[in-house]
């Protein structure tokens, strides 16, 4: 299968204009305790039903790919991302304070 972040394709007039800091893909719902146990800290890549899981450091320039984190015991899932088409890394570095554990970039 094939997911777009940012615009269906590269002629498109809706397109995204901000940041993205991670993405993450689940084979299944999250139940309301799972969502308060993985959505504010970074992942292992082993968690249950994780399919996808991008981290989208910053700074990284140059890249062709977003590497899957996602894993099913040692094996990862190996779903790759082709960045393409109008997409900057971002020269936005988020503060001591946002990078902590319980940061905030999205305020």
């Amino acid at each position: 299968r094939r997911i777009s972040f940012g615009s269906m394709d590269k002629d498109s007039t809706y397109t995204f204009k901000g940041f993205l800091d991670e993405i993450r893909v689940w084979s299944k719902d999250l139940s309301d305790k799972e969502i308060l146990k993985y959505y504010d800290h970074p992942l292992a890549g082993s968690e249950n039903g994780l399919q996808l899981y991008w981290p989208l450091d910053e700074n990284i320039t140059n890249q062709l790919y977003a590497y899957d984190y996602s894993k099913v015991g040692n094996v990862s899932n190996g779903n790759h991302g082709k960045i393409q088409g109008n997409t900057v890394p971002s020269k936005v570095t988020p503060t001591k304070e946002q990078l902590s554990l319980y940061g905030l970039t999205d305020e």
